[in-house]
């Protein structure tokens, strides 16, 4: 089947937010997609949850990088021709968010 949609989110060790936005979408995404996660100062919460999410990829980091070479490194690892990045705050939703994409 093939993939539509990437979702890209660059974040830096904040495993509450990331572990709320990837449950979000995990539950809402409606799409086949992809998630690219790229992590500028990874920790060990943070890497289990990512070998864990089926369809995820990730970039991790020793050291902090800006939100701009992010944004750049995800859309270098995007293979699909929809892709959107968001921070995890974004995707912390509630049950009435829902994604549906047609004729993509």
């Amino acid at each position: 089947m093939e993939t539509h949609l990437t979702i890209g989110i660059p974040t830096c060790a904040r495993p509450q937010a990331i572990k709320g936005c990837l449950d979000s979408l995990q539950k809402h995404l409606t799409v086949n997609h992809q998630i690219i996660v790229i992590d500028s100062a990874i920790n060990d919460e943070n890497l289990t949850l990512y070998k864990s999410i089926p369809h995820l990829k990730y970039l991790t980091f020793d050291s902090p990088i800006g939100p701009s070479e992010a944004r750049k490194l995800i859309i270098e690892k995007t293979e699909t021709t929809v892709e959107y990045t968001v921070t995890p705050e974004q995707f912390q939703l509630g049950s009435e968010w829902k994604v549906t994409f047609k004729n993509v």
